[in-house]
This record gives C-alpha cells, structure tokens and sequence, in this order.
C-alpha cells in the first residue's frame, strides 16, 4: 500500500518526480531510464545502486540546487522521508514559538551527503547545524559536500570517532544554545538480523521508499549495525539528555522499526510519569511503501507537547460482516455468537491473548497473536486426515531374517510438511525476533459483536500493535467462512 497521500502537506515529492523530465535535465540520469508499457511512463532499475544514486543526486540539483558527491557503499538518503521529518521540526518549532535569528540544530550520526544538514540549510536561512559522524568516509563525504555547496559557514561536521558519548563532542560548544537535535540511527543491532530482515522484510520496516519500489540496500554495515540496535542507541541520547537538560530545547529521533517505537514511547511516557522528562508527542512519517515514526521530548515546562502537531496515518474502515439470522454454528443471541468466536479463538486458532469485555450493548475482544493459525484452513483439516497414523511405526521384515526393525520412529510433530502447516505446534519458534514480551504482534485487533436494531453484525478494527492490516483481514474472512 503505498503511503504517499499521507505525507506531511508540505513535502514536495506528494507528486511523484516526472523520470522524463529529470533526464532532460541529467545527462548521467537520461543513461538509467527506460519506458514503461505503451502509456509514455519512464522509470529505472531500483536494485540499480548507480540509478539510485543518479535519482538522488539529480533531484537534490533540480529541486534544491545542491551538488553532492556519492560515497559507493553507502546509505542512499531518500528525500521524501528525510523532508518529512524536517517539516515535523518545523512544526515543533512553530508550536513550541522558538524564534530565534538562528536556529540551532544537532544531527547525529550525518551519513556521507550530510542530507539534513544541507536540505535544512537550503530551506531555512536562519538554520545551523553542528553534525557528527562516525564513519571514515562520511566524514570524507560529508565535508566535501558542504564545501561544495558553499555552507561551511553554517554546517559543522565533528568527528566522534574516538568519543563513548553520542552528545558530548558537540557540547563542548558552550557558548552556543541548541533548540532541536535530530538522528536516524541504525536499525539493527547485530549483521545476522540485519541479513535475517533482508530476507524476511515486514511490510512496516522494510527497504521500500517512494521512489525505490524495489530499493536496493546500500548502507554499509556501520549504518545499518549498532549494538543493541536502534532502541538501545535512542535510550542512550535519552540518558545522554538528561545530563545535559538546559543545553537542548527539544529532542527528536526517527525510528524504523514499529516495536522499537512502541518500547521507546512507552519509556518515555514512564519518564514523564517519573517527572524526569516534562513532555513527549510523536508522529508518523509516511512515504511510498514505508513508514517511519518519530519522537520528540523536552525537559523545558513551557513547552507543551501534548497537543504538539503530528501526521498520523489513518485507520481504514473498520471490517463489518452482517450475521444472518439462521446460523447453523448458534442460536442468534449476541451472547451466544460471543461465546462461540470465543471458542474458534481459544480452540481452533489457540489464539495468544484474549481480552473479553461484555456490555449489555456489545461484547468486544482485543485479540493479539504471533503465530497465523487462520489461513488455509481447509488445506491443514486435508492435510491432517492424510497423515493420521504416521506416528505408527513401519515395520518391514528382513530379508532372510526372522526380526522386524523399525524403519522410522519420527513423530508427526517432526515432519517438515507438519511444522510448514502448523507452526504453532513446533517447540522451536523460527522467529527470533519475537518474545512473550513482544511490542508488535502479528495480529493485533479489535472485534465487536453487537445489535444494531433487528441484525447482529461483527466489526473489526486493526490496532496499534500490528505489524500490519492483512493479518485482521485473513481473520475476518475466517469468521466470515465459519459464520456465514
């Protein structure tokens, strides 16, 4: 699904770049293009890292009359997402009334183009940014592409390389007030998830941009790694934070991962609670196929970020499915629907967590899940007909001998076939991302049952855990082929 429309009303790339055009414009670029079918649509190789690169760099020319050099091997800074994110700083400032004759902003971690840096320069004159970077050749790149873009004046890149500390080099600037600190850290911490994630890419923090409709990775591995990963770095800012609270107006970070936002916001919220931190808000960053979440806290009273703007994407209709009155499966009671989805829940999908909450009115559930127990339904009942019995030994008879060995003793829980079909009866769960503790689920949503005059409907709803919408869709059509 792909997000474009909810992206921050000011992003200039809510229109999707003319290819055309732009090769006009880009001898280098004009070489990546090719039509597409017979309406005069041009597009590129998006597993192409050189065509990438051409895009990046010939929309920064045209749009933001900025020269970059490109560093190979390096993460490819996709504009939409890193405007979006800019135009939410602005927001915050505008809300929080920072005016000053120059604002002054950290960037951790600038990557080889120094993106935010130079996109905030170019947008607002009165903006300074003081960077750091970790990295040999960003910091190489990072330099040279603000020399070459004239803004040395305005754009401080520190090495910080040799330092534990995330903040400290640039706080050694005394005489300066910062208002805004911003990073896009890493978002895996070790090289086995990142290449696991590769692989087995979610549909809410996967490579997939607006332009990049099959992106290709190209971060090296000190972009995409960081021990502990994204959260563990962001709750090291947040520490950092605390010591320095009258350095830093307002603290923001992007996040890649929906768990890992979820954790943070909630640590956060902890922190308020604690009155170690005054506030906190948080947003959505929508772009192509992907979502990003950012968040925001303060330690200053006179900022309050409870009603600070935020671009949310919005939820989708809720799912309804109208029950006839002559159900085989129950009598036509609210009561008695409930309690038969509830059974189909616990019983035939051994559903993780059920919450029931009964109204005279309504009966809902919250359900969460991390095993799919509702697809292919009909394929698992075939499927474990054919193999009654194979837990029974096969016997054969020797030849010339008057004994019987067992050929196989292997359980119906050990066959491949099985563990493909029915996951959840497997000891050994595949996907080391998840725990009992877990922030995301596979399934997390809202289902109702309730009267409305002479029907009984059910409505679904996804909530804030899932990872994504297909799995309440697959679970209503379930509910649909068991009550319909």
């Amino acid at each position: 699904m792909a997000f474009n429309q909810f992206m921050h009303p000011r992003n200039i790339y809510r229109k999707r770049p003319d290819y055309k055009e732009l090769a006009s414009l880009s001898d280098e670029f004009r070489q990546y293009i090719y039509e597409t079918g017979s309406n005069g649509n041009f597009t590129i190789d998006f597993t192409d890292q050189k065509a990438l690169w051409s895009l990046t760099k010939t929309l920064l020319h045209k749009d933001f009359n900025l020269d970059v050099q490109i560093a190979d091997n390096r993460l490819i800074p996709t504009l939409p997402m890193r405007l979006n994110y800019i135009h939410w700083i602005e927001d915050l400032l505008q809300h929080c009334k920072i005016f000053r004759p120059e604002i002054n902003l950290i960037d951790i971690g600038t990557g080889c183009c120094a993106i935010f840096p130079l996109l905030g320069c170019r947008l607002h004159k009165d903006w300074k940014f003081y960077a750091t970077e970790i990295d040999d050749v960003n910091l190489e790149y990072a330099k040279l592409n603000v020399q070459r873009n004239g803004l040395e004046s305005r754009i401080k890149i520190y090495d910080n390389r040799n330092s534990e500390h995330i903040l400290k080099t640039i706080l050694t600037e005394d005489d300066v007030k910062f208002h805004v600190s911003m990073t896009n850290p890493p978002f895996f911490d070790d090289f086995i998830e990142e290449n696991s994630n590769k692989m087995l890419a979610d549909n809410t923090s996967d490579v997939k941009s607006f332009f990049h409709k099959h992106k290709t990775s190209t971060a090296s591995p000190i972009e995409a790694v960081h021990e502990g990963g994204e959260s563990k770095f962001i709750k090291q800012i947040i520490k950092e934070s605390i010591d320095c609270k009258q350095r830093i107006d307002l603290h923001t970070v992007m996040i890649g991962r929906k768990k890992n936002f979820l954790e943070l916001k909630s640590h956060l919220k902890e922190l308020v609670e604690q009155s170690i931190i005054t506030g906190f808000c948080w947003t959505e960053f929508c772009q192509g196929n992907t979502k990003r979440w950012g968040l925001a806290w303060t330690f200053c009273r006179r900022f309050n970020l409870t009603n600070a703007p935020k671009i949310k994407f919005s939820l989708s209709k809720p799912l309804i499915l109208k029950l006839s009155n002559d159900l085989n499966c129950c009598d036509y009671e609210m009561n008695f629907i409930a309690n038969h989805i509830e059974y189909l829940l616990r019983n035939d999908l051994e559903i993780d967590e059920i919450t029931k909450i009964e109204t005279h009115k309504k009966i809902e559930f919250d359900i969460k899940s991390q095993t799919n127990n509702w697809q292919n339904q009909r394929q698992k009942r075939r499927l474990a007909q054919r193999m009654i019995g194979t837990e029974c030994n096969i016997i054969e008879q020797r030849d010339n001998e008057d004994e019987y060995q067992t050929i196989s003793k292997r359980k119906l829980s050990d066959s491949v076939e099985f563990k493909q079909n029915f996951p959840n009866q497997c000891k050994k769960r595949m996907n080391f991302d998840y725990n009992s503790n877990s922030l995301t689920f596979l399934l997390h949503c809202g289902l109702m049952v309730k009267r409305e005059k002479q029907d009984i409907i059910i409505k679904m709803v996804t909530k804030e855990m899932s990872l994504n919408k297909d799995s309440t869709y697959q679970l209503f059509q379930y509910f649909k082929n068991k009550l319909v």
